[in-house]
């Protein structure tokens, strides 16, 4: 009788075992990066408050790439959309503090690549305004940007094409704070782009076969805080609803929103969203600036990021918030989207 139970026990003891191999397997399938085909990641506005010492803010900008370069899996890239700094350079112009970013940056987000907007802050010398010889300076430094857009937007205006069959993704970046002439004069933007802009878009997005597609830009397409948004940008959304394209990622205002654009916001036959992505250390707006639904639009005051998973037949958007507690940070899931096609 005692060699028969040991007997029965073994090979109870092996099912539990097979079973117990198995559960772990399907769990380490599920975590790993086979279960999708990539992740990226979208947040910016770093930038310091007006006569700050410090042109941007180190502290938290700091603790959310450490929270982005220890995601599991990692991100493939991210992507920050301007205002990295105030102002570009100090004041007698003998330091440039986006190569301090930059530094800053590359040394935070370890072998993560990353592509970047330029914000109108990114512009500002000292004159409060933004000025044309840093649009070249931004230009020089940010050389590792794709050399794909529009002749006079060079480094500033590009696009980014990642991934296969239906996980193939378009990005396009928009200068929405861009010098432009006009009448024989230099012209610039405020949230605006200009029909070379405009034509490039149209071109890229003719000619993509990307499963997913979107812009991002510095300047929102809808302002949450009703903030003026020049009607070029509409256009942009036209040829967005015309493509079939996805969402637009923007910043600029500092007040993090998941707003699905309806008909009874814009008149366009498709949705599409638009993610304001908050605030990555630049000072919070306040919160009784917002003049849409809170929640139609996904209102959260604080510093933010988004991360985006790529799979086989859908993609899946979660926004996070990063808290100050005691001098350590914690995140907390603020918003999940999924774009099924």
């Amino acid at each position: 009788m005692g060699s028969a139970s040991s007997g029965q026990e073994g090979v109870f003891t092996m099912k539990i075992k097979r079973i117990f191999t198995f559960l772990l397997f399907s769990l380490f399938i599920l975590s790993t990066p086979f279960a999708y085909a990539y992740r990226f990641v979208v947040y910016g506005d770093s930038r310091g408050t007006d006569g700050s010492p410090s042109p941007f803010n180190t502290q938290i900008l700091g603790a959310m790439n450490a929270k982005i370069s220890h995601l599991h899996p990692r991100p493939k890239f991210c992507f920050f959309l301007g205002d990295c700094v105030r102002p570009s350079w100090t004041r007698n112009y003998v330091h440039n503090n986006l190569r301090d970013w930059l530094g800053f940056m590359k040394k935070g987000l370890g072998t993560i690549p990353f592509y970047t907007a330029v914000g109108n802050n990114d512009l500002y010398g000292n004159t409060g305004w933004t000025e044309f010889p840093l649009q070249t300076e931004f230009q020089k430094l940010f050389d590792f940007h794709p050399s794909n857009g529009p002749q006079h937007y060079k480094k500033l205006v590009y696009s980014v094409e990642y991934g296969h069959g239906k996980e193939r993704t378009l990005f396009l970046m928009l200068d929405s704070f861009g010098f432009y002439k006009q009448n024989g004069s230099l012209v610039n933007f405020d949230n605006g782009i200009d029909q070379e802009q405009l034509t490039w878009v149209e071109n890229k997005a003719k000619k993509s076969r990307a499963h997913y597609k979107f812009v991002l830009s510095h300047g929102p397409a809808f302002s949450i805080e009703g903030w003026p948004v020049n009607p070029s940008i509409r256009k942009v959304w036209d040829i967005m609803d015309a493509r079939h394209f996805d969402g637009f990622y923007c910043a600029h205002e500092h007040i993090f929103s998941r707003w699905n654009i309806t008909k009874d916001v814009y008149p366009a036959k498709h949705v599409m969203f638009q993610s304001i992505v908050g605030s990555a250390g630049s000072p919070l707006d306040d919160i009784s600036l917002v003049k849409v639904d809170f929640k139609k639009a996904h209102i959260y005051r604080g510093y933010a990021f988004i991360v985006i998973d790529v799979y086989k037949n859908k993609m899946v958007q979660k926004s996070y918030a990063l808290i100050p507690e005691n001098g350590t940070y914690t995140t907390r899931l603020l918003d999940k989207f999924v774009i099924k096609k």
